[in-house]
Protein backbone atom coordinates (compact mmCIF):
# COMPACT_ATOMS: atom_id res chain seq x y z
CA UNK A 1 0.00 0.00 0.00
CA UNK A 2 1.54 3.71 -0.96
CA UNK A 3 2.19 5.53 2.50
CA UNK A 4 0.84 8.74 0.63
CA UNK A 5 -2.66 9.60 -1.74
CA UNK A 6 -0.39 11.48 -4.04
CA UNK A 7 3.28 13.51 -4.00
CA UNK A 8 1.23 16.61 -3.15
CA UNK A 9 0.10 15.51 -0.42
CA UNK A 10 3.28 13.60 0.99
CA UNK A 11 5.21 17.39 0.49
CA UNK A 12 2.29 19.03 2.72
CA UNK A 13 2.02 16.49 4.77
CA UNK A 14 6.53 16.13 5.81
CA UNK A 15 6.49 19.78 6.26
CA UNK A 16 7.64 21.27 9.95
CA UNK A 17 4.21 21.96 11.59
CA UNK A 18 5.80 25.75 12.49
CA UNK A 19 6.38 25.79 8.25
CA UNK A 20 3.57 27.86 6.45
CA UNK A 21 0.51 26.12 4.72
CA UNK A 22 0.81 22.49 5.78
CA UNK A 23 -1.67 19.29 6.47
CA UNK A 24 -1.83 17.58 9.75
CA UNK A 25 -3.32 14.40 10.53
CA UNK A 26 -4.37 14.60 13.89
CA UNK A 27 -5.68 11.70 16.07
CA UNK A 28 -8.45 12.55 18.97
CA UNK A 29 -8.59 9.88 21.60
CA UNK A 30 -11.16 11.48 23.68
CA UNK A 31 -14.54 9.07 23.38
CA UNK A 32 -16.52 12.83 24.03
CA UNK A 33 -14.83 14.03 21.00
CA UNK A 34 -15.15 10.81 18.94
CA UNK A 35 -18.77 10.25 19.80
CA UNK A 36 -21.14 10.39 17.14
CA UNK A 37 -22.01 9.31 13.28
CA UNK A 38 -19.20 10.81 11.22
CA UNK A 39 -18.58 14.00 9.74
CA UNK A 40 -21.52 15.07 7.19
CA UNK A 41 -20.56 15.95 3.40
CA UNK A 42 -22.60 19.29 1.65
CA UNK A 43 -25.28 16.79 0.65
CA UNK A 44 -26.13 15.50 3.74
CA UNK A 45 -24.81 12.38 3.70
CA UNK A 46 -21.83 10.86 5.96
CA UNK A 47 -18.51 10.64 4.44
CA UNK A 48 -17.05 7.09 4.44
CA UNK A 49 -14.45 6.50 6.99
CA UNK A 50 -15.13 9.54 9.24
CA UNK A 51 -15.87 7.60 12.44
CA UNK A 52 -12.32 6.78 12.82
CA UNK A 53 -10.26 9.18 15.37
CA UNK A 54 -8.59 11.09 12.75
CA UNK A 55 -9.08 14.93 11.48
CA UNK A 56 -7.47 16.10 8.58
CA UNK A 57 -6.44 20.39 9.09
CA UNK A 58 -4.99 22.23 6.61
CA UNK A 59 -2.87 25.25 9.04
CA UNK A 60 -1.02 27.69 8.11
CA UNK A 61 1.80 26.68 10.87
CA UNK A 62 1.97 26.70 14.61
CA UNK A 63 4.03 26.06 17.54
CA UNK A 64 1.36 24.13 19.50
CA UNK A 65 -1.64 22.18 17.56
CA UNK A 66 -5.39 23.83 18.96
CA UNK A 67 -8.80 23.53 18.22
CA UNK A 68 -8.60 27.11 18.41
CA UNK A 69 -5.94 27.48 15.26
CA UNK A 70 -6.91 28.65 12.11
CA UNK A 71 -7.11 26.20 10.24
CA UNK A 72 -9.57 24.32 7.69
CA UNK A 73 -10.77 20.88 8.22
CA UNK A 74 -10.68 18.77 4.72
CA UNK A 75 -12.11 15.37 4.16
CA UNK A 76 -10.93 14.95 0.80
CA UNK A 77 -7.00 15.59 -0.40
CA UNK A 78 -7.03 19.26 -2.07
CA UNK A 79 -4.60 17.50 -4.70
CA UNK A 80 -6.12 14.41 -5.85
CA UNK A 81 -9.62 14.26 -4.19
CA UNK A 82 -9.04 11.26 -2.71
CA UNK A 83 -11.22 10.33 0.47
CA UNK A 84 -8.92 10.77 3.48
CA UNK A 85 -10.61 8.98 6.06
CA UNK A 86 -10.29 5.60 4.11
CA UNK A 87 -6.77 6.63 2.90
CA UNK A 88 -5.21 7.56 6.55
CA UNK A 89 -6.50 5.42 9.44
CA UNK A 90 -3.47 4.68 11.18
CA UNK A 91 -1.43 6.06 13.47
CA UNK A 92 1.59 5.78 11.85
CA UNK A 93 -0.03 9.05 9.79
CA UNK A 94 -0.72 11.10 12.54
CA UNK A 95 1.75 14.39 12.66
CA UNK A 96 -0.35 15.71 16.19
CA UNK A 97 -2.01 12.46 19.27
CA UNK A 98 -4.14 14.05 21.58
CA UNK A 99 -2.40 13.58 24.92
CA UNK A 100 0.82 13.03 23.96
CA UNK A 101 1.49 16.25 21.57
CA UNK A 102 -1.48 18.22 22.70
CA UNK A 103 -4.51 18.39 24.74
CA UNK A 104 -7.74 19.45 24.60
Amino acid sequence: MKKYCCEWFSIYHQLNKETGYNIRVVKFTSQKFNQGSGIIDDKGKIIKGSQVPFRFFLTNGYQEFSMLLPSILINFCPFCGQNLYEFYNKDECANEIEGETFKL
